[in-house]
């Protein structure tokens, strides 16, 4: 079990309680009498591996198939000691657990095993935890997984597959909509990409499919929506990536471990990249020594889920008004920046009228005293030269 798996100790979304894995069963805490649950641990036969809903306050864990008992997925009330669902699953080798962020899916990615044991693929159980009775849906992949990884917010996934060891395929999925969706459809499938994770903008849509460790710092900025890449590039030895937490820029991260030999592989590329959510370099640093990269935490928003779909709902209307404010307070700017040049106009021209006439009484008086001549034409000479510039060529067929 994961007794050894650090953190041992794992809080609940709301940090009331902390719950540690034991032998067959999950020990959960109090954070506030660190006192245990009913004085006893949760009944968890043979669990492997647990981890808490990130919303609510629900456990989800696997264990293996024992005794011709078959290999199970299941979701429990920790208050009640309640199995709020389970799935029983055959030819099982491991199971990971992913939580969509906001709780709203659970992923048990399967990697089973013919009946001869020769051959693995892996099963993808979905379970929609909106949907009355948590139903569960499955795609089965073949080909050998990579990675897998949810959109923040959203009902998408991603999973990188392949056998080829450098370059992978990377399928994109949709599950139709938070309560009620449709079954998993794909959306489509890029070929061929240097990649081995899926780094997720926090806002959902943008995503980076990167290259670290043996593909050495590959890294291509990806709109899901579009279909379509908005840049690739390189940061060569980058081992971890950051995005903010308003999804507008992402930390490209190049650390070495504080001890041991393999730290001295990385002291000459040590430092971090910033980047625009699409792609635009911001900022290269380089250290010396660098050992950890991390964002300032962003507070939560003060807006519920209807507020925040009132919001994205009415999306264009605000964009539209605020667009009619920025341009009228454009042509504000640029009233004034023209009446401080107007101003700068007439000081200009009314100095130029007062040294004319300065320089008319000039010539009165030299007149006066017979000391003006009067300017000859034939006395100079004017030459007019001509210079061309190409300024652009076109070449049409005949």
């Amino acid at each position: 079990f994961q007794g050894s798996e650090w953190p041992i100790m794992r809080f609940s979304a709301n940090d009331r309680y902390f719950a540690r894995g034991t032998q067959d069963g999950i020990s959960v805490f109090d954070s506030k009498t660190l006192k245990l649950l009913e004085k006893k641990p949760v009944k968890a036969k043979g669990m492997q591996h647990f981890e808490w809903s990130p919303s609510d306050n629900l456990i989800a864990y696997w264990a293996p198939e024992v005794d011709n008992m078959p290999a199970r997925v299941v979701l429990i009330d920790p208050f009640t000691r309640r199995e709020v669902r389970s799935k029983n699953l055959f030819n099982v080798r491991t199971v990971k657990l992913h939580w969509q962020d906001n709780g709203d899916f659970l992923c048990a990615q399967v990697l089973r095993h013919t009946k001869s044991g020769k051959t693995t693929f892996t099963n993808f159980e979905i379970f929609r935890m909106r949907d009355s009775n948590i139903p569960n849906e499955m795609l089965e992949v073949r080909e050998m997984i990579e990675h897998f990884s949810w959109e923040p917010k959203g009902y998408r996934f991603g999973i990188i597959h392949g056998e080829n060891q450098h370059r992978h395929d990377i399928s994109f999925y949709t599950l139709g909509s938070i309560e009620g969706g449709d079954k998993i459809e794909l959306l489509y499938t890029v070929l061929g990409k240097s990649a081995n994770n899926l780094y997720w903008s926090p806002a959902g849509n943008n995503v980076i499919l990167a290259g670290l460790s043996n593909i050495n710092g590959m890294i291509e900025f990806w709109d899901v929506d579009e279909n379509m890449s908005t840049c690739s590039t390189e940061h060569f030895m980058c081992n971890e990536i950051h995005w903010d937490p308003s999804g507008r820029m992402v930390a490209t991260v190049v650390t070495q471990p504080m001890f041991g030999s393999v730290a001295m592989r990385y002291q000459l590329e040590n430092g971090f990249n910033l980047w625009t959510f699409q792609g635009v370099s911001l900022r290269k640093v380089n250290m010396e020594h660098f050992y950890q990269f991390a964002w300032r935490p962003r507070p939560k928003t003060l807006l519920n889920k209807k507020e925040i779909q009132k919001v994205m709902k009415g999306l264009r209307g605000f964009m539209s008004r605020y667009s009619k404010e920025d341009e009228l307070r454009r042509k504000r700017m640029d009233t004034a920046a023209n009446a401080e040049k107007i101003t700068l106009l007439t000081k200009f021209r009314k100095g130029e009228k007062r040294r004319k006439e300065r320089y008319e009484n000039f010539v009165k008086k030299r007149i006066t005293l017979g000391l003006w001549e009067e300017e000859k034409e034939d006395e100079y000479e004017t030459l007019t030269e001509t210079e061309e510039y190409v300024l652009n060529e076109k070449t049409e067929p005949f």
